[in-house]
C-alpha cells in the first residue's frame, strides 16, 4: 500500500499519511507541488506519483491488495 498525500491538502496532514502507511506497511509518498484534487490540478505531476503505483500493482497482481 502505497498512501499519496499531497503537500497542499490540508484535509489529511503529511503525519496522517505517515501513520496510514505505518499502519498498512506502506511507503509513505508525498507529492510536492499539486493539492487536494491532483489530477485535475496538474495532470502530469500526478502521472509521475502515480504512474510507479500502478506499475507495482501490476507487477504484484490486483489480488495481492485485496
Amino acid at each position: 500500500m502505497q498512501p499519496l498525500l499531497a503537500l497542499y491538502d490540508y484535509s489529511c496532514t503529511t503525519g496522517m499519511s505517515r501513520m496510514a502507511a505505518d499502519q498498512l506497511d506502506g511507503t509513505f509518498i508525498e507529492m510536492k507541488g499539486i493539492g487536494h484534487f491532483p489530477i485535475s490540478e496538474n495532470p502530469k505531476v500526478f502521472l509521475q506519483y502515480f504512474s510507479p503505483v500502478l506499475e507495482e500493482i501490476s507487477k504484484r497482481g490486483v489480488a495481492a491488495y485485496e
